[in-house]
């Protein structure tokens, strides 16, 4: 019995101990309940807080298989945690509509600033609407008054808008068109944006915002559901856990203290049942947190759709202001007066502007021009230069330009046309006949040589005078001479003009050949010595040309009269200049002129090159064009000789042939053949 009472004693000791340490730990638990208590219905902030809290601080996982370890939170308030957070959105929800109709009242002064920004175009060009109406300028301010010229408002735009390119041609002219349009669109859209929120967006969010507050008080009424006895459960499954272990722990080492109440088998039995009642309490509010979950997160669903969609609106009403800003404004100005040249506007206003000239004119030229008779050989001269005459009642002489004419012998104080345009006199060839003239002083073939024309007085005294004229030196005199003789024995002025044409076509002849040996001499000084290119330029400076003698002439009366006719001098040419065009084609020129009888054109007067030694040479003198012919001849009997000269002309056209075929020619321009029906003067 003693024995029996101590096994009892130190049993009951040690129920009394694991008793205690059971209430110890049911004691903390509910401290720790009660404080989380406290706190959650404190604030609700705090809860949210102490929440946050909890999320971040790992705690560590509780093994399900545990009886005790409940995975749920028992003693917490997920109703208010969840009206806090859909209150939450309602906030939110609210200062997005405090913004949008923000949004409206500004978009309200938007409209009103583009329409203000419409009305202040005041450019003078007609402009454009959106639907292609056209509306005139108007005019604000001092610009309702007249001009100074007394025109109205309308005449001046008028003027203004001619300046300019008119629209849709990329000018300036199209900037207030594309202004106008662009704030108009600005404009639309803004007044769209303002329609669809006041009518759309901000109507359902306010509804939305109802809606919640409704939902807030239905969540709040399920916090009865999430009342239970699930901690109370589990102190009562620990508590039949602790009896059964003891009861294993003491069958296991004193098996014949165990007493019927304790065996083991009945001990499980009654935990088995405690855990299923403690499963039930904790399956059915993990029930109810799960529908009140799913029905939270349909509810924020709609919620967030709900503000992404007027989020989305807005954004796209946005979207459309800018690609209105990039439609109606950068791609119009990048397409059209952005990528403009400088002077795109000056090169079309001057292209059609009548009172300015197109800059890629031409100017003209004097050598260009074309007028009825330009080239007619009646207005040709056929010789001129310096010669003296003898007054009527002094004796004395006094030295003159003359000028010979198909029509008259004029007679110039100075060779300049520009300065001395008006002859001091002219003698009408119809009325001229040519007498005599002094034979050849062959001591001094230089001195004065004389010559007669006798012309009839016109005026109160009707009879002739004997004009008397000297020339320095005998072969200019005979020059003279012989073209007078020429002409006057031709009866009218279109007879006579056949050989002002061969004078002429000699003269162009003369100026190509200067141009083309200036060129020859310019290219041969880069190749050739100075020395030798000198030799070979001066090799041509004696050549000459001479007229053959003409042969039954008309109205001659069957004589021959000697014919000198001082051609001009080739000067210096080199192998690249260009040969000279016959005179036989002035021939058939005179006979195309208009009344001029076949039978009265001269034959005979072919051109041909002559060596220097019949020392005759030409030069051109001043500005003015006029040639000036100097004689320089030695002491040579035979250029009276018609057969002589006629037979040296031949030889020397024998000689210079194959020189002249052989040359080249740079510029087809210069080396072109002197036409017979239009005679060029170059005037250069």
């Amino acid at each position: 019995m003693t024995a029996n009472n101590q096994t009892m004693s130190i049993l009951s000791h040690q129920q009394q101990l694991q008793n205690q340490l059971q209430l110890k730990q049911l004691q903390t638990q509910e401290q720790k309940q009660q404080e989380q208590r406290t706190k959650s219905l404190n604030s609700n902030k705090s809860a949210e807080l102490a929440n946050l809290v909890s999320e971040k601080t790992p705690q560590k996982r509780k093994d399900p298989r545990d009886p005790l370890a409940v995975q749920i939170p028992t003693t917490a308030n997920p109703t208010e945690i969840l009206a806090s957070r859909f209150n939450s959105w309602r906030n939110v929800i609210r200062a997005l509509l405090v913004y949008l109709k923000d949004v409206v009242s500004v978009h309200e002064e938007v409209v009103r600033q583009q329409v203000r920004l419409q009305q202040s175009l005041s450019f003078p060009f007609t402009t454009q609407g959106l639907n292609g109406d056209l509306y005139q300028p108007i005019t604000t301010g001092k610009s309702n008054s007249a001009g100074s010229d007394g025109a109205g408002p309308a005449d001046n735009f008028a003027a203004i808008q001619n300046f300019f390119l008119p629209l849709g041609n990329g000018s300036i002219y199209d900037l207030p068109s594309i202004l106008l349009q662009f704030h108009s669109s600005y404009a639309v859209n803004a007044q769209k944006t303002i329609r669809e929120l006041n009518s759309t967006v901000i109507p359902r969010l306010e509804e939305l915002r109802r809606d919640l507050l409704v939902k807030i008080k239905e969540i709040r009424g399920l916090q009865s559901d999430f009342k239970n006895n699930v901690n109370k459960e589990v102190l009562t499954t620990k508590q039949e856990l602790t009896a059964y272990q003891s009861s294993i722990e003491l069958v296991s080492k004193h098996p014949n203290n165990v007493q019927p109440k304790n065996d083991p088998y009945l001990l499980r039995t009654q935990l088995d049942r405690q855990i299923k009642r403690q499963i039930q309490e904790e399956n059915f509010l993990h029930e109810a947190y799960l529908n009140l979950q799913s029905s939270a997160k349909e509810l924020e669903k709609v919620i967030f759709l709900e503000v992404q969609s007027a989020l989305t609106v807005y954004a796209k009403l946005l979207g459309k202001q800018a690609q209105t800003i990039f439609d109606v404004l950068i791609t119009k100005l990048d397409n059209g007066f952005l990528t403009k040249e400088p002077s795109f506007e000056w090169d079309s206003y001057i292209s059609r502007e009548p009172n300015f000239i197109d800059p890629n004119l031409p100017m003209r030229h004097y050598r260009d021009l074309v007028y009825p008779h330009n080239n007619s050989p009646l207005s040709f001269e056929i010789r001129s230069g310096y010669l003296e005459r003898r007054s009527k009642f002094l004796k004395s002489y006094s030295k003159g330009w003359y000028v010979l004419t198909a029509t008259f012998l004029h007679e110039f104080k100075t060779p300049d046309r520009k300065r001395d345009p008006i002859p001091v006199m002219s003698l009408p060839l119809n009325d001229c006949q040519i007498t005599e003239h002094s034979k050849m002083d062959t001591v001094n073939p230089d001195s004065w040589h004389k010559f007669v024309l006798h012309a009839k007085q016109n005026g109160i005294i009707n009879r002739g005078h004997n004009w008397v004229f000297r020339a320095e030196g005998y072969q200019e005199m005979m020059k003279w001479y012989n073209d007078m003789k020429q002409l006057i024995a031709l009866p009218t002025p279109q007879a006579r003009s056949s050989i002002a044409a061969q004078r002429e076509s000699q003269r162009v002849q003369v100026k190509q050949s200067k141009r083309h040996s200036k060129a020859g001499s310019l290219l041969s000084s880069s190749t050739v010595p100075s020395d030798k290119g000198h030799q070979h330029s001066t090799q041509y400076d004696q050549l000459n040309t001479v007229l053959s003698l003409p042969q039954n002439v008309p109205g001659s009366e069957g004589n021959q009269a000697p014919y000198f006719e001082n051609s001009q001098r080739n000067g210096p040419q080199s192998p690249r200049s260009g040969a000279q065009a016959s005179g036989n084609d002035y021939t058939t020129y005179a006979q195309q002129l208009p009344n001029q009888d076949a039978a009265q054109v001269p034959q005979g007067f072919n051109y041909a090159p002559e060596v220097s030694a019949l020392g005759i040479s030409t030069q051109v003198d001043d500005e003015s064009g006029n040639d000036r012919r100097s004689l320089e001849t030695a002491s040579n009997p035979n250029l009276t000789d018609p057969d002589h000269i006629r037979s040296t002309t031949e030889d020397t056209l024998n000689t210079l042939t194959p020189k002249v075929n052989g040359l080249k020619v740079d510029s087809d321009k210069d080396a072109r053949p002197v036409s017979t029906n239009n005679i060029l003067v170059d005037d250069s």
